[in-house]
């Protein structure tokens, strides 16, 4: 591994692949360089029968603290500068949230082991991933704690009912509480919650379990999985999603929201 790099590539064990998020002094905030590289490594694992599962996880004290505030798309070259401000919002909203499809439909199992925070897009990659586990200290929010924002990215609002449930969803959407890991497991948030100090080896155990399987037989359950949760249109929700925060981040409860955060004070909303 290269530990300068925003993303170490490794192999902790035969037919595994880590991908590990490695930006910690930002509890590796995504920037729109390291879901690019994400997503290409990802994509290679389509024609890699070598790799049977895949962790994703993350260095030093986060998992993923969702998109990074200070990676400013508005001075990246791919983005055109006579864009309006609402073309230049779906443009970033719709290269982020890229990487989500992808880890549902390449065939190796994907699984998230969460050593931290997971908020944000963070929350939607752990969500989006076949099987999550957890370290004990780490918790789950959304954006709307932080942002104002909608609630929901990156396929969070199709995904998350069918995995705990419409009310739970509801209410964790709605509310932006933190989620422990202890409770994130009671409720199916994540298969289990393990002490730190084990989420390796438990992570690992699981791979194994996977590789003890036919590689077909493990490709094909996943696809009929995932045929069967999209059946009603994540492509829809997605596209729900992106309208929803592009909208939302035009108001001036938003605004107040981001100023009431950095001031440390109480938000006054006016429905505006």
């Amino acid at each position: 591994m290269i530990e300068d790099k925003s993303l170490l590539v490794d192999e902790p064990t035969s037919g595994v692949r880590r991908y590990t998020l490695n930006r910690p002094a930002s509890l590796n905030a995504l920037t729109f360089e390291l879901v690019d590289e994400l997503i290409e490594e990802l994509e290679k694992l389509r024609f890699d029968l070598s790799v049977r599962a895949v962790i994703l996880t993350g260095a030093g004290r986060g998992f993923c603290s969702g998109h990074d505030r200070n990676d400013s798309a508005m001075d990246v070259d791919w983005l055109d500068r006579d864009f309006g401000e609402v073309q230049r919002s779906i443009a970033i909203v719709r290269r982020m949230f890229r990487v989500v499809p992808i880890l549902k439909s390449i065939p190796q199992v994907t699984i998230a082991a969460v050593n931290g925070v997971a908020a944000a897009l963070g929350m939607s990659l752990a969500v989006a991933c076949d099987m999550a586990i957890a370290a004990e200290s780490a918790f789950f929010t959304n954006g709307f704690r932080n942002t104002g924002g909608g609630g929901a990215e990156a396929g969070l609002s199709y995904l998350l009912p069918r995995v705990v449930g419409m009310q739970h969803a509801a209410e964790l959407l709605f509310s932006s509480r933190r989620t422990s890991a202890v409770e994130a497991a009671e409720i199916g948030l994540v298969l289990r919650a393990v002490p730190d100090d084990e989420l390796e080896s438990v992570t690992l155990t699981l791979c194994r379990d996977i590789m003890a399987m036919p590689p077909l037989a493990v490709a094909q359950t996943k696809d009929a999985l995932w045929a069967g949760v999209q059946a009603s249109g994540f492509e829809a929700a997605l596209d729900y999603e992106m309208k929803g925060q592009i909208l939302s981040f035009q108001t001036e409860d938003v605004k107040e929201k981001r100023a009431a955060n950095a001031e440390k004070r109480p938000p006054s909303f006016k429905n505006r």
